[in-house]
């Protein structure tokens, strides 16, 4: 018989399955696989069973599993002088050796069993100094670090590695793609878990600019942020008339609300350029547009025009705590809200928009008296792409 094949009276003896099963429930929840024989002991009965005396037979088949030929146990006899009548084996210890765990699941048909919470607590203990938490947000963590074809060491090495990278003023993405196989998003959902393992990291990084691209005209009279990408794409092509002389920015949804967007170092401007506008004059108007968007004054009437929704609404308000003076784009919306009251339009249900909170007024006069009223009243909403007939 293969040492590799289940014997048959490991089958057979409900006492020799219990104790195994016994040891590797505590080597899978992060135990010592170690029990002791005492007479005391419930499940070491049948040991102590003096009318069967199958004690030292159940014993004897334990020690067998201890020797070369299976090599799955350690046992360890009492060194303390026996009293009258005591077995040999009152007081031994019984041990699982770890890399036998596979092959006794095998042999009591066992599931599999994932390995990776105990690796990982073995992991973050051997590294626990590296952390200013010991680890511990770590552990709560464990089974969402997982890093497919890396095993547990990997992964805590990796982030071992982050003060010592952080020091080179990465930003965020750029310190995960460095510690994390190339990986520039691996960080982004874990920034509470980066704060608590070494909290005066997320102080030393770069901070990310945030990219706005802006088409400007020859003069500007004014500053008008689209919300979506096929209308900017449209007023940059001079398909929005009345978008003339008008600075364009994409918003790109919630961007350009964000804190910080008209701080400089927080955000760059990729330019639409005019390949027959004059190079020089070209540069002066940008110089004049980035002066005055990070002046936090409004030089120029500043608009918004989005889809004509609560989220679209929610923009707008988001947009006026950067830009004091920022109004809803009436030439826009009006030829939505057109559409809208002729009874065109999608409800929430129709388009996804279940979730989007109702706003009630966004300080603007137009969008609270005019735009609000209107989703209020049709209850459906038209996105900005719509293009009359």
């Amino acid at each position: 018989m293969s040492a590799q094949e289940c014997p048959v009276w490991v089958r057979e003896e409900p006492f020799i399955q219990h104790i195994l099963k016994l040891l590797l429930r505590k080597a899978e929840t992060g135990h010592q696989p170690r029990v002791r024989i005492s007479e005391k002991t419930v499940w070491c009965a049948p040991l102590f069973d003096y009318n069967h005396n199958q004690g030292p037979r159940l014993f004897g088949l334990l020690q067998l599993l201890a020797e070369r030929d299976f090599d799955l146990l350690l046992i360890s006899l009492s060194s303390r002088r026996k009293k009258q009548f005591e077995t040999e084996y009152e007081g031994a210890y019984v041990e699982l050796k770890r890399p036998a765990m596979p092959l006794l699941r095998k042999w009591l048909e066992l599931p599999a069993y994932d390995e990776y919470p105990l690796t990982m607590q073995d992991a973050v203990y051997r590294q626990r100094t590296t952390f200013a938490d010991q680890g511990a947000s770590l552990l709560a963590a464990m089974r969402h670090l997982k890093v497919p074809g890396k095993s547990a060491d990997e992964v805590i090495a990796a982030f071992t590695r982050i003060p010592v990278r952080a020091e080179h003023c990465l930003s965020l993405r750029e310190l995960s793609a460095s510690c994390f196989w190339g990986d520039s998003k691996y960080l982004d959902s874990r920034q509470e878990l980066l704060i608590k393992l070494f909290p005066q990291v997320m102080q030393s990084l770069a901070r990310r600019a945030r990219l706005l691209q802006v088409k400007l005209p020859e003069q500007i009279d004014g500053v008008l942020v689209i919300e979506n990408q096929d209308t900017f794409v449209r007023a940059c092509l001079g398909q929005l008339p009345a978008a003339d002389n008008l600075a364009i920015v994409y918003g790109a949804g919630f961007r350009a609300t964000a804190d910080g967007i008209r701080q400089r170092g927080s955000v760059m401007f990729a330019g639409v350029e005019n390949p027959r506008a004059d190079v020089a004059a070209t540069f002066a108007v940008r110089t004049q547009f980035e002066n005055d968007w990070f002046s936090h004054e409004d030089h120029w009437p500043v608009y918004f025009f989005g889809d004509l929704d609560y989220s679209g609404m929610a923009i707008l308000a988001g947009l006026r705590r950067q830009f004091g003076s920022a109004q809803a784009w009436q030439p826009g919306y009006d030829i939505l809200i057109q559409q809208l009251r002729a009874g065109g339009g999608h409800s929430a249900d129709q388009s996804g928009k279940t979730q989007q909170k109702a706003v009630l007024a966004t300080g603007c006069p137009y969008a609270d008296s005019v735009l609000i009223p209107v989703l209020q009243q049709t209850n459906r909403f038209m996105d900005q792409e719509f293009q009359p007939v």
